[in-house]
């Protein structure tokens, strides 16, 4: 009985992992913020899909994996970004993330 009753954690545990990886896998880096401008600001959808826009607009692939990394706490992800990054792109994708919740507050 308890040997099945671990099983059924452990593997209810592994699909709700399975299920974020694949999220995350899936989802490309502006679908990530919209996700997570959701979760964590106060914008509503339109001010949310306006963030993911932006950062499609104005981030290169790198920046918006950054912001990615930072806004869900990727620690390992933004070590090895900031490695792989110029002064330049960091503070570009700094400015995204301070400016792109207030430019779209209004949408």
């Amino acid at each position: 009985m308890q040997r099945s009753l671990v099983i059924r954690v452990t593997g209810g545990v592994l699909l709700i992992s399975l299920q974020a990886f694949v999220l995350t896998a899936t989802a490309g880096e502006a679908e990530i913020l919209e996700q997570e401008c959701h979760k964590q600001l106060n914008l509503g959808a339109s001010g949310c899909a306006c963030i993911g826009e932006r950062a499609e607009e104005i981030l290169d692939k790198k920046q918006q994996q950054m912001v990615v990394a930072m806004v869900t706490k990727d620690q390992a992800a933004s070590a090895e970004l900031r490695s792989q990054m110029s002064p330049e792109e960091m503070a570009g994708a700094a400015e995204f993330m301070m400016n792109a919740p207030r430019i779209c507050a209004g949408s």
